[in-house]
């Protein structure tokens, strides 16, 4: 893979995306992705066109192109190529609300015991909220159905009414309290929660081997699309529950092929609203841990999550791999990591915004649509646009400050730069180490000014001083100094 510090327009992408627990297959999110490219606002970067959809032996698949509204209209071909996994999902799939509840009921002891919710509390408490809020609506509906129906009996009982009579009144109140229960967890898809929630518990467990052969499957369809050398850029992208999946298959490939990222293609992660401590924290899950450590030792990987705060259904802007206990890489020797808030308060008008943040379910879908107004955030662009995932956000990743970095040194030796002391720092982490601008003095030992100036005289007429000269000008060009 070749690497520039100038961002190279990409001609060609392959993106492999997986979506979350959902029993809707490729067809759903294939529909989603054209329908809501033909919402985007005008003024967009670039003109987004879906082609059809498509099938091969892997994958359902479908082309976009983009066309960005530059002066040179450079287009880019992405392949978009959907990992199904919505056959294993609509399995394990629990038919009913109490058969969902009982399969609930069944995992939850896992979490309770494994102290996820304490431990999950310090890293989010919106996300953890929704996730054991279902355990609290249960409980509530069955007590209220039994001391309904208890009281009713007794009142009935009371005035006279024979048991059988009064028995099948009884029943009347705990059956309305059900149909209420029924509603109330359809308006905010509780049932997908408790479902999703159930699922990881067993796979926390290794109790999903279908969906283990799965992922070695789609890691294995990601080397063999690297080693085509045929992309300018690679994604792996994966949403909600998906976004556990995308970990997996792109270590997995690592793993299997470690010059994975040796290879033409820049390699990406996108992960989009994702709850990796759902699964991460819990103690049976040995192998994902294993595979964020991968990840997190993959040089040359860049990795940039995109989830907010107003989304219940996530855990918004963590690095991932201490929030699931995994030891980070020092740094510059691993893959680098970018939480980014999408800001979607920006995007939406405020009565509008408020709506939205009523519905957890409309909320964690926010991230694969279109934005109303132009803003921060847009998944197309992202997702298909002419820049790569780390030209796009690599800027936003602070480089380390050295320790003898001296912020009026620093603005010495860049005359350029007409900043204050703490701008100068937040300016070379943000552009100064990229552009290699010099921060300190590295004179030899030796040096000294005023030979230097005797030496170099027009560096004397030109009332320059001798150390700042030798540094930014004088060492490159062998001017003597001694």
């Amino acid at each position: 893979m070749t690497s520039s510090t100038e961002p190279r327009q990409i001609k060609k992408r392959c993106a492999f995306y997986l979506s979350g627990f959902d029993p809707r297959g490729g067809r759903h999110y294939y529909s989603l992705y054209k329908n809501e490219a033909k919402l985007r606002p005008e003024g967009s970067a670039s003109t987004i066109e879906v082609g059809k959809r498509q099938t091969d032996k892997d994958n359902l698949s479908w082309n976009v192109t983009s066309t960005t509204h530059d002066a040179d209209f450079h287009t880019t071909q992405t392949e978009f190529k959907f990992m199904a996994w919505d056959n294993i999902i609509r399995k394990h799939w629990p038919k009913g609300r109490l058969n969902s509840w009982l399969e609930y009921a069944k995992t939850t002891p896992i979490y309770l015991l494994s102290g996820f919710f304490q431990k999950a509390w310090l890293l989010g408490p919106p996300a953890t909220g929704l996730l054991f809020f279902p355990n609290v609506m249960i409980i509530i509906t069955l007590l209220a159905m039994i001391l309904s129906m208890t009281l009713t009996f007794t009142l009935a009982s009371g005035v006279g009414l024979n048991t059988w009579l009064a028995s099948a009144i009884s029943l009347a109140p705990p059956w309305a309290l059900w149909r209420w229960a029924h509603w109330f967890e359809a308006s905010r898809d509780l049932g997908w929660t408790m479902r999703s929630y159930a699922f990881t518990a067993r796979q926390s467990k290794n109790q999903v081997p279908e969906l283990e052969t799965r992922l070695d499957q789609f890691a294995h369809q990601l080397i063999a699309q690297v080693k085509k050398d045929e992309n300018d850029e690679i994604l792996v992208i994966g949403h909600s529950s998906g976004a556990v999946m995308a970990v997996s298959v792109m270590a997995r490939a690592i793993q299997l092929y470690p010059d994975l990222m040796k290879h033409k293609a820049e390699l990406g992660l996108l992960t989009l609203g994702q709850c990796l401590p759902m699964l991460g924290v819990l103690p049976g899950a040995k192998t994902f841990r294993a595979e964020l450590h991968t990840l997190a030792h993959a040089k040359g990987l860049f990795w940039v999550d995109i989830s907010s705060p107003s989304d219940r259904c996530c855990v918004a802007m963590l690095d991932p791999y201490i929030s699931c206990g995994v030891e980070p890489a020092p740094a510059d020797e691993g893959s680098q990591f970018l939480a980014v808030n999408p800001l979607f308060h920006e995007l939406f008008a405020e009565q509008s915004y408020n709506e939205l943040k009523k519905n957890a379910f409309q909320m964690h879908f926010q991230y694969l649509k279109a934005p109303p107004t132009l803003g921060d955030y847009d998944y197309f662009e992202i997702s298909a646009g002419g820049l790569s995932l780390k030209d796009r956000f690599a800027r936003r990743i602070l480089s380390t400050l050295p320790k003898d970095f001296d912020a009026q040194m620093y603005l010495r030796l860049n005359p350029d730069l007409n900043l204050g002391d703490k701008e100068a720092i937040k300016h070379y982490q943000v552009h100064g180490a990229r552009e290699n601008r010099p921060y300190r003095l590295a004179l030899p030992e030796d040096f000294d000014n005023a030979k230097y100036l005797a030496l170099n005289p027009d560096v004397a007429e030109a009332g320059i001083e001798a150390d700042i000269h030798y540094v930014q000008h004088g060492q490159f060009e062998n001017r003597p100094y001694k």
